[in-house]
């Protein structure tokens, strides 16, 4: 392997693919922090937005294989645009918002897929960052590694968080990675997955729903394994835009989900019940509880949780789930004006960043 690159790794083997849709600011940011970070990776962008002088020269600047696809074609037909597009071995997908940093590890993982050739996919780790009143940026670890257990004669799905069991663990180059069949969209995976159409991401479901569908197909249509490495680190910053959180809130893919694999409903240990058949309702995401208030217990306490790298927290019960899903019900509209408002800012302050990665 071929060493170079400010992280010290050959990534021309690899090719970064991930759609966007009114976030041109985002893209930049991600596409000058992958540059910098891995000079020879290859990136290809699916663009779903008009084509503009601007952007058509920055994609050239930076050697972006850029496909336009249809506005609003969705996250999964974009991601699908663009499998012919790559020529190399590997694929790492992500969202638009991402940002790479000096913690992307790519050399772990890659390494390890070259020598288990029954692993398909190595999800990574991801830090969500938010700027608190005081203009520090405060970085929280997201995770989202679960184990899939379907019920047929039941017509439903158990998602079960890896730290509530003991999953199977290679330690590979003194690093773990742990057996899983479902990560976050932040992965490295073989292109060779591809070449069956029944594995490719499927193009009816635009946004809700795309991420379950995509490893419900692996896990039960095809022998690839899936790891999650915590070694793999991005960063994930999210930027509100005008048009996308419209776009960005529909929850009709749920119910296509559900169609699709027979199924009524999703049991997310640690979180709550949801019914495919109500995802549109006003409180899409409040948690379903189907037994009856005398057998439920009449205090549902906070339970520990362990988590896979040794450390633990206190995770909260359902019924509190519910209060707070109904509280930020409430505040919703607030909510939603504060961040119109603050739109400008934070545009300004994403071109500032994209200032300082250029120099």
């Amino acid at each position: 392997m071929v060493v170079t690159g400010r992280n010290q790794i050959d990534t021309s083997d690899i090719t970064l693919i991930f759609a966007t849709i009114h976030r041109p600011l985002c893209v930049q940011r991600l596409i000058l922090s992958a540059r910098y970070f891995f000079p020879n990776l290859q990136i290809a962008v699916a663009d779903q937005n008009l084509p503009s002088p601007d952007m058509d020269q920055f994609y050239a600047d930076y050697d972006v294989t850029v496909n336009y696809v249809p506005y609003d074609a969705g996250v999964s037909f974009s991601r699908a645009s663009l499998i012919n597009r790559v020529t190399t071995p590997y694929i790492l997908y992500g969202d638009d918002d991402f940002i790479f940093t000096e913690q992307t590890n790519l050399a772990l993982p890659l390494a390890y897929l070259m020598q288990h050739a029954a692993i398909g996919l190595v999800g990574g780790n991801m830090y969500d960052c938010k700027t608190n009143a005081a203009g520090a940026v405060v970085k929280t670890r997201r995770r989202f590694e679960r184990i899939l257990t379907f019920h047929d004669r039941q017509r439903g799905v158990i998602s079960t968080p890896i730290d509530y069991i003991i999953p199977k663990t290679d330690i590979f180059d003194n690093a773990p990675f742990y057996h899983c069949d479902m990560t976050l969209n932040w992965a490295l995976c073989r292109k060779e997955i591809f070449d069956d159409p029944g594995l490719q991401w499927d193009a009816q479901f635009k946004i809700s729903g795309e991420h379950e569908n995509f490893f419900f197909q692996l896990h039960k249509l095809s022998d690839w394994k899936v790891v999650y490495c915590p070694a793999m680190i991005c960063d994930h910053k999210h930027e509100e835009a005008e048009g996308y959180n419209l776009l960005r809130s529909r929850q009709t893919g749920w119910q296509a989900l559900g169609k699709k694999w027979d199924l009524e409903w999703m049991l997310d240990i640690g979180s709550g019940l949801r019914m495919f058949s109500d995802f549109e309702s006003p409180t899409p995401f409040t948690a379903k509880f189907g037994a009856s208030s005398q057998q439920t217990p009449s205090k549902q306490h906070d339970f520990l949780r362990l988590w896979a790298d040794g450390s633990a927290s206190a995770s909260i019960s359902p019924v509190q789930t519910l209060k707070s899903a109904r509280a930020t019900a409430t505040t919703a509209g607030l909510q939603a004006r504060k961040r119109i408002e603050g739109l400008k800012i934070r545009n300004q302050t994403l071109q500032d960043q994209i200032g300082r990665l250029k120099k």
